[in-house]
């Protein structure tokens, strides 16, 4: 079973947010209640959220469709 996908994208409030995504159907089952203004934080949190998680992939800006791996 594939794990489910952490995203990371910019909102219409120009904050950064993750969402947690069912890896079966793609629906959304989790998201950050906060935005930050640092991209670099929100994949922080989101990696100190989910421990499963191993990358969280970009979703928006000039990174977009680039993959962040967890560091050891």
């Amino acid at each position: 079973m594939k794990p489910d996908r952490l995203v990371v994208f910019r909102g219409a409030d120009g904050d950064w947010r993750w969402q947690r995504r069912n890896a079966a159907n793609g629906r959304i089952v989790a998201v950050s209640g906060e935005g930050y203004r640092r991209r670099s934080h929100t994949v922080g949190m989101a990696f100190a959220l989910h421990e499963w998680a191993t990358e969280v992939h970009i979703a928006d800006g000039r990174d977009a469709g680039q993959i962040i791996e967890r560091r050891a």
